[in-house]
């Protein structure tokens, strides 16, 4: 597992290319998201790390040694929990680390917000 966070720099030329005193004005913005980007996917990958390591580690091999052995469900329990919590710490830190599906993410959220509170705002409509 890679920390390599794809910049914003594309995103960033492109709405300089369009208007380049907005650019200026989001660089900051930009490269304060790039950090805390990075930031965020060095954490996911511990936790993915830390996951994929209890879900391996808890499987017991099925030998005819251990075959008598009974596993009770709160063992299946955290191997189920721990599997899904791989698969949802895979799918966040694809979301973190590429920049595409971190911003088309971002946006639904915005817009999800902004439908949500005009919907509070006005129940009729």
């Amino acid at each position: 597992m890679s920390d390599a966070v794809q910049s914003s720099q594309p995103i960033e030329k492109w709405i300089t290319s369009l208007s380049p005193k907005v650019g200026q004005w989001l660089t900051p913005a930009f490269s304060g998201i790039d950090s805390g980007r990075v930031w965020l996917a060095r954490y996911i990958n511990q936790g993915l790390t830390w996951a994929q390591t209890q879900s391996t580690s808890k499987v017991q091999p099925r030998v005819p040694s251990q075959a008598q052995q009974v596993v009770g469900w709160a063992h299946t329990a955290s191997i189920i929990a721990t599997t899904i919590l791989v698969y949802v710490l895979s799918a966040a830190r694809y979301l973190i680390i590429t920049v595409d599906a971190f911003y088309i993410a971002a946006v639904l959220i915005i817009f999800y917000i902004l439908w949500r509170l005009f919907r509070r705002r006005y129940p009729r409509y």
